[in-house]
């Protein structure tokens, strides 16, 4: 067990300290990672304005962070419950395979996104496209 949570906690480590390097590399020089999707259909896909979104949360900014992606900021919870779920039981058992309720829950979110990538991209619907700047 001891060992497990040490792989995660070295896994997790290194996701986090992704995250807040691209963070920072962002942050000052206002380069990011661009959405290819975007570029190449002029459509914007469910993780456009992730990054922005993203920036948002670590600056404790909700408001822009739902103006930059509200879709993925509502899936969030459920996302990271279900991160949570699956590192308890990976710790605990060693097993990471989801449980039924986790596999509807990630089927709900991939709809959600779906949906909220078709959404965005109606006409009247501006609202939906990411907002702000990096």
């Amino acid at each position: 067990m001891e060992k497990r949570i040490n792989q995660l906690l070295k896994r997790g480590g290194l996701v986090i300290a992704a995250g807040l390097g691209y963070g920072v590399w962002c942050r000052y020089t206002h380069l990011a990672i661009p959405c290819l999707f975007h570029k190449i259909t002029g459509l914007y896909c469910p993780g456009c304005g992730i990054s922005r979104m993203s920036l948002a949360l670590l600056q404790g900014d909700f408001r822009e962070a739902f103006l930059n992606n509200p879709g993925v900021l509502c899936v969030l919870p459920v996302l990271i419950l279900v991160c949570a779920n699956g590192s308890v039981r990976y710790v605990r058992t060693g097993r990471m395979e989801q449980n039924k309720a986790e596999k509807y829950m990630l089927t709900a979110v991939l709809v959600v996104l779906i949906v909220f990538g078709m959404l965005r991209n109606i006409p009247g619907l501006e609202m939906l496209h990411p907002q702000g700047r990096i």
